[in-house]
């Protein structure tokens, strides 16, 4: 969209700019490389935990840590046995997990009581 208080010349001039060939050739250009970033972006996708929710955190776990077991002690700091929605979220950045942790919040809050525990995370 052209602002309306553009001179005509100015007018004339992004009209015959629009209408050279080496133009249409760049736009096409364009539209090739952001399909092209798309489809990297959508094959990151595949081998990145975060997109994969539960199943995916509990494998960034085994391989950061060795073990479920050992990566809840990574996220379970004061050592209470249970995780806060605050305490999970700053474990989770703390560690380096990127993910949806809002959505991996509610996955994993099972009995929907505010926290989680060892055994909602791994059965």
């Amino acid at each position: 969209a052209l602002k309306p208080n553009l001179s005509s010349t100015a007018l004339e001039f992004l009209d015959r700019q629009a209408k050279h060939r080496s133009f249409s050739l760049r736009q096409g250009l364009s539209k090739c490389q952001i399909e092209v970033r798309r489809e990297m972006h959508s094959s990151d996708d595949v081998k990145f935990w975060g997109a994969k929710g539960v199943p995916g955190f509990l494998t960034y776990l085994n391989k950061k840590f060795g073990s479920i077991v050992m990566g809840w002690r990574a996220l379970d700091e004061d050592n209470n046995g249970r995780l806060t929605f605050y305490e999970f979220c700053n474990a989770c950045r703390r560690m380096g997990y990127h993910g949806n942790l809002k959505k991996l919040w509610h996955d994993l809050d099972q009995n929907l009581n505010g926290s989680v525990s060892l055994a909602e995370l791994d059965p």
